[in-house]
């Protein structure tokens, strides 16, 4: 009776340094998939400075092509203001770029370490149904 007794014992205490380390590791990905979240929002926020940027940016050779139209002797400025806004252009559309792939791959870790929780988690409902 002692031997059962001191068996149920030890087996408890075993299922609860399980639960223990299975809850830690739930823990940390769940905060490892709050700093990606975040991260993926910091990206998003800065794509939308970029795209505002751009828009200042636009507006201001707008601006300035419509005060360069009223000198025709200065021809070449247009020509500048052209090579600006599609250098303006190339280079949002290069941060947009980046802030995409940077916010797919957030995501991918973000999706990979979800489906990682649940792995562990569908483990440990396994290991506690079969024992």
């Amino acid at each position: 009776m002692e031997l059962v007794l001191l068996c149920a014992l030890v087996a408890l205490v075993y299922f609860i340094v399980q639960s223990v380390k299975r809850r830690r590791a739930v823990t940390q990905l769940t905060e490892k998939a709050a700093a990606q979240q975040r991260q993926i929002e910091q990206l998003l926020e800065d794509a939308r400075a970029a795209s505002e940027q751009f828009s200042e940016q636009s507006s201001r050779l707008q601006s300035l092509e419509a005060q360069l139209t009223r000198y025709q002797t200065l021809v070449d400025v247009e020509a500048e203001v052209e090579r600006l806004s599609d250098e303006i252009k190339a280079e949002k559309d290069s941060l947009l770029k980046n802030a995409r792939q940077r916010s797919e791959q957030a995501e991918a870790r973000l999706s990979a370490a979800l489906l990682e929780a649940e792995r562990i988690v569908a483990t440990a409902n396994a290991k506690e149904g079969l024992e």
